[in-house]
């Protein structure tokens, strides 16, 4: 079993229970399932760099596995998270602990109006809220520095789920 780096020629239509991408092989556009793991979503853009696997040898069974090291954000040893190359959104899990996330527009969905209406109270029981641009980043890194009533919001969120 040889694997190689090929290209992405063309990305998924996005309607398959196996995404199924336009790579170049051996000069030749051809298909080819890619694999992005358990819980794991992506679509690849033409461009993207992968590493192809033959399955049993055979030039039928492609099995690529796109990625993007060139635009890998930075980690120290132990750190881990999850990235989109073309616009630097993060979530990255620190060696310390700490988790940064970081986009233009953080989403939170909920299944109900309720447990909306909790987080929107906790958003503004926060308090203080400061920008630390320690890491030279556009825009900084929000520091929570401060909790209000956290008691009061966790009791609510307990009374639901009872």
């Amino acid at each position: 079993m040889d694997d190689k780096l090929v290209e992405v020629l063309r990305p998924d239509k996005g309607d398959k229970v196996m995404p199924v991408h336009q790579i170049k092989y051996h000069g030749k556009p051809v298909k080819a399932n890619a694999w992005y793991g358990y819980g794991v979503f992506a679509n690849a853009p033409a461009g993207t760099s992968a590493r192809l696997t033959r399955l049993n040898g055979c030039s039928g069974n492609r099995i690529i596995t796109p990625d993007a090291p060139e635009d890998r954000p930075d980690s120290e040893s132990g750190e881990c998270g999850i990235f989109h190359p073309a616009t630097g959104s993060k979530v990255h899990f620190k060696a310390n602990g700490d988790i940064e996330v970081s986009g233009a527009k953080l989403t939170i969905k909920a299944a109900s109006d309720e447990l909306l209406a909790v987080l929107a109270d906790l958003c503004d029981a926060i308090g203080a809220i400061t920008v630390d641009d320690t890491d030279g980043s556009a825009g900084g890194v929000w520091a929570l520095k401060q909790f209000a009533d956290v008691e009061a919001i966790k009791a609510r969120l307990e009374a639901m789920t009872a």
